[in-house]
């Protein structure tokens, strides 16, 4: 058993977008972690009765129909040999060779192929492994294998299609010299994205080190990082521009944004008084979100968003969650109208803004031992996991009705839904270095790579 140091508050990270916001700094020099031994256009405002009561009853009947596989999404299938549909289509293996027998003999750090992790925000949550609040009180956390983390570790992802193979043989050193040639990741989202930034400051130990700054958690280049020299580095390249960021937002607005918006978008005869519970919401602005990614110091290549998870009954009270989603559908098209305005006013033809598809917890997960061969529907009725494929399609199609070719939905969820056996300490957040998470970096990165050259 392995012990390692743990310097992290209680809390999640929240958006800010001022300095010495509260956020514990990384102790040592590179922060790090572990000394670890080896569609139809979009609802707008209605002006007559008859367009909204014409809008409401098609909207009834979309909800009614039959809810399809969210395979059949893929906007961006030009030039690419795997498409995400490609990608989604096909089943999680055995490992070969397996894990050791004895979970007492694997670290989780070897059972998900890491070294360590650069960003300290409560691994024993993200990994899904055990914590003992006794070690915790001399402020350490030990991160132990249990048997449900051990089942899950056993397996990966093989696509169907031959051609898509090669996605998952994406290695380190590879995306570290893509982000400091073409720029970096902005990732923008919930817990679920959280976990995706925790993942990429695992797979890139070895090359980078961990700042929170303004609001941001950021991955920035190790200068002694064996990768590069001084005569070797891009020269528009410097140390300061990150090469993984994350802004969290739940819904893509702050809760002064959402209101404005839906006492905008949604007819005076569909309003709900309170509508935006006030239920906590960790969403920071759009404006910040804009800034972040349009920042030319920064150097960002693609924005990276995912959001629906938090559009449930806990934080809109809309009468019902068909309500709600025919607000999401409004609101991810001004999100989307917003983003590819903004795109054509900075003039930028590179910057990619990339949509992923949200997943969804599994009821009673910590009772699954393997994956699913097949998709399951849910009998949650607290959450929106039911929901989260009509949530998807809602953003889809905003993203194909701006047909905007820098702003692409990728549907690449169908992994995680064949996972019950894939979560963490609860049946909603997904275990980092299981190969879920990671199958999103190695697709993102094989999705720029494969159509950059359409935007040239």
């Amino acid at each position: 058993m392995h012990r390692m140091l743990v310097f992290s508050g209680d809390d999640e990270p929240k958006p800010s977008s001022s300095a010495g916001d509260g956020y514990q700094q990384v102790p040592d020099e590179y922060g790090q972690l572990y000394p670890v031994p080896q569609s139809q256009p979009r609802p707008r405002r209605r002006v007559l009765v008859v367009a909204a009561l014409a809008a409401a009853s098609a909207v009834l009947l979309w909800l009614r129909r039959p809810e399809r596989s969210l395979n059949v999404i893929d906007t961006s299938e030009n030039g690419q040999s795997c498409s995400p549909m490609d990608y989604s289509r096909g089943t999680w293996v055995l490992k070969d060779p397996p894990l050791h027998a004895n979970t007492s003999h694997v670290t989780v750090f070897e059972a998900s192929n890491f070294v360590g992790c650069r960003y300290d925000y409560k691994p024993y949550w993200n990994f899904g492994t055990h914590f003992s609040l006794e070690t915790a009180a001399r402020d350490e956390k030990e991160l132990e294998m249990t048997e449900y983390r051990w089942n899950g570790s056993q397996w990966r992802w093989k696509p169907e299609k031959e051609s898509c193979k090669q996605v998952d043989a994406l290695k380190p050193e590879t995306l570290v010299r893509d982000l400091v040639q073409n720029g970096g990741w902005l990732l923008l989202g919930d817990s679920v994205t959280h976990q995706h930034f925790f993942s990429l400051s695992c797979f890139l130990y070895e090359h980078v080190r961990y700042q929170r700054q303004r609001g941001k958690g950021q991955l920035f280049l190790r200068p002694d990082t064996h990768l590069y020299n001084s005569s070797t580095l891009p020269s528009t390249f410097n140390f300061q521009q990150p090469l993984v960021s994350f802004i969290r937002t739940d819904h893509g607005f702050d809760r002064g944004e959402l209101e404005e918006l839906y006492d905008r978008l949604t007819p005076k005869a569909e309003r709900v008084k309170g509508a935006v519970a006030k239920h906590k919401l960790e969403s920071a602005s759009f404006t910040f979100q804009l800034e972040t990614f349009l920042d030319p110091a920064a150097n960002y290549q693609a924005l990276i968003f995912s959001t629906g998870a938090h559009f449930s009954a806990l934080h809109f009270h809309t009468e019902g969650l068909g309500n709600t989603l025919v607000f999401f559908k409004r609101l991810v098209g001004e999100w989307v109208d917003r983003m590819a305005e903004a795109l054509r006013t900075d003039g930028s033809t590179t910057k990619r803004v990339l949509v992923r598809a949200a997943t969804s917890g599994h009821d009673d997960c910590h009772n699954h031992t393997m994956p699913y061969k097949k998709l399951h529907d849910w009998d949650q009725k607290l959450y929106n996991w039911g929901w989260m494929g009509r949530f998807n399609e809602a953003f889809r199609d905003a993203v194909v009705d701006a047909n905007n070719s820098q702003i692409n939905f990728i549907s690449i969820d169908d992994p995680q839904r064949l996972r019950p056996d894939g979560h963490t300490n609860d049946c909603m957040h997904v275990g980092v270095g299981l190969g879920i998470i990671e199958g999103w970096s190695n697709y993102v990165y094989y999705h720029l790579n494969s159509t950059r050259s359409l935007l040239l």
